[in-house]
């Protein structure tokens, strides 16, 4: 039983190791695209076609990106077919809300642009 538990928290810990890597990684990788003026997309794709039901990134990764001091943000569909384009936009925009962001970006001419989210 011993040999058992001493197995499995090793096993917990190397799980738990590799979360918290995988978090500072992803932690760095966002405030290099802020310095760099950089933003990033909520894809809805992730919470219709996958078995996830979650946008990409998460709510926890926007809200990092957030916390971090992110402010650009588009929104995707992965529209592949006519009947995909805009699905589940308007509820990105509430996620978005919820998350603290007060816009999301349009690019026009290769400049961002910032419309207001609102409920």
């Amino acid at each position: 039983e011993e040999s058992i538990r001493k197995t499995y928290h090793k096993r917990l810990f190397a799980k738990f190791t590799k979360a918290i890597r995988t978090y500072d990684l992803i932690q760095e990788i966002l405030k290099t695209l802020i310095q760099k003026g950089k933003g990033i997309e909520v894809n809805t794709a992730g919470a219709w076609k996958s078995n996830s039901g979650d946008y990409n990134p998460n709510s926890t990764i926007l809200k990092m990106y957030k916390d971090l001091g992110g402010e650009i943000i588009t929104i995707g569909a992965d529209s592949h077919k006519v009947d995909d384009v805009g699905r589940l936009v308007e509820a990105a925009n509430k996620l978005l809300i919820e998350t603290g962001f007060k816009y999301s970006t349009v690019f026009r001419k290769r400049k961002p642009e910032f419309i207001t989210l609102e409920a």
